[in-house]
């Protein structure tokens, strides 16, 4: 399962994976209404719960949740929660750079390279950058915003540490999920504040250059 983080205006949209049955889930939910999608492997089901009394449509957005994906693209699946909310889907690149690249994903070195996919002539993207003024949307067109990390596990990482006991341990060789923590490059560079067009503004604890490449995480944990 791969996406980016799942908010949207008032939404939240949370996924679910059981590292021992291999079961996937998905949370989304508005101000009124909770729907749940849920699978073993095959097609989903889906189920809803209402906050207000009213009834909660299970419709859902087919290419958003397959029988082999769930995707995650700051907009909501569920088409009630797009109702409740109002939703706005700025960033269409996503979607279709996910259905052409997640059918691609077999193991974690390729899942790595689609969450930080950047297409250099619209980098409002899958690991995408607001600030620089260009890309397929309506708006906002230009804000100090977007990816500024990324993450990627498997079950079988997730299995490998699951007996842990959860002690500190500082010499502990056990590792958790790959990260990234920097922008995506655009025309080989990252994010840099002092060359943006808020430079005059005051930096709090944050980088000038927001750059990094993937690490192995250690858990520091037996």
């Amino acid at each position: 399962m791969i996406s980016r983080p799942h908010t949207a205006r008032g939404e939240f949209g949370y996924m679910l994976v059981d590292a021992k049955t291999g079961e996937t889930g998905l949370v989304e939910m508005s101000y009124r209404c909770f729907i749940y999608y849920r699978s073993t492997g095959s097609n989903y089901t889906v189920s809803s719960k209402s906050l207000d009394g009213d009834p909660c449509s299970t419709d859902y957005d087919s290419e958003m949740v397959t029988t082999n994906y769930l995707m995650g693209i700051n907009y909501p699946a569920s088409l009630q929660v797009r109702s409740d909310l109002e939703s706005t889907d700025n960033r269409p690149a996503r979607k279709v750079q996910f259905e052409k690249l997640l059918p691609k994903v077999h193991n974690v070195a390729m899942a790595r390279q689609v969450i930080t996919y950047t297409d250099q002539s619209n980098p409002l993207s899958i690991f995408g950058r607001w600030d620089l003024g260009y890309g397929e949307t309506d708006y906002p067109k230009q804000v100090p915003d977007g990816s500024i990390d990324a993450k990627v596990a498997s079950t079988d990482m997730v299995r490998s540490f699951m007996g842990l006991s959860g002690i500190l341990d500082t010499k502990s060789s056990a590792n958790g999920f790959w990260m990234l923590y920097g922008t995506p490059h655009v025309h080989g560079k990252p994010f840099i504040w002092r060359k943006s067009l808020w430079d005059g503004q005051t930096l709090r604890d944050v980088p000038d250059r927001l750059d990094g490449r993937f690490t192995l995480m250690p858990l520091y944990l037996r």
